[in-house]
């Protein structure tokens, strides 16, 4: 952690800690979306500086509807062990907002909200605002100049390129 965080952390009485003793995998799961998502965009280079940070607001504030509004996502049904095998089988892939629409322990006031955040976003312009992954470096070296590319092929589009890309 850096020494803002702890600084503020002291000043309002709060004990801070990295993880509980002896788990060292106590993150995994917060670990494992980061893999997935993030560290597979912006990789794994220090960011510093205001630009960075708001490049990175930007960055999750796309990611995080396109995630979970439009990629569907397997679940685990169940697991089966058979001696030292494990079967696991899945719930057909769905969109994590259809999942929680779906849910009957969810009030209806949240998904009352969702509904309209799903029905005005545009998966085409949450992609564009997604920047390409990046390459790992071994280097290790800064990203404090990353910024985000205009121009660069869509995935799931017939077309390949995104308008005024050529």
């Amino acid at each position: 952690m850096n020494e803002p965080v702890l600084t503020w952390c002291r000043e309002h009485g709060l004990e801070v800690i990295r993880a509980r003793a002896y788990r060292k995998n106590d993150h995994a799961w917060v670990e494992q979306k980061n893999g997935a998502i993030v560290r597979r965009l912006v990789g794994y280079g220090r960011l510093e500086g205001l630009a960075s940070a708001q490049a990175l607001v930007r960055l999750y504030a796309a990611t995080r509807l396109h995630t979970n509004l439009f990629q569907p996502s397997f679940k685990l049904k169940h697991k089966t062990r058979i001696g030292a095998r494990v079967i696991k089988r899945y719930h057909a892939p769905a969109i994590p907002a259809a999942r929680v629409l779906a849910h009957p322990a969810v009030a209806e006031e949240s998904k009352e909200a969702l509904r309209p955040l799903q029905a005005q976003s545009d998966p085409v312009q949450l992609i564009t605002e997604i920047p390409p992954p990046r390459p790992s470096s071994a280097s290790g070296s800064t990203a404090a100049g990353w910024t985000e590319p205009t121009c660069r092929p869509l995935r799931w589009i017939s077309s390949g390129l995104p308008p005024g890309c050529g």
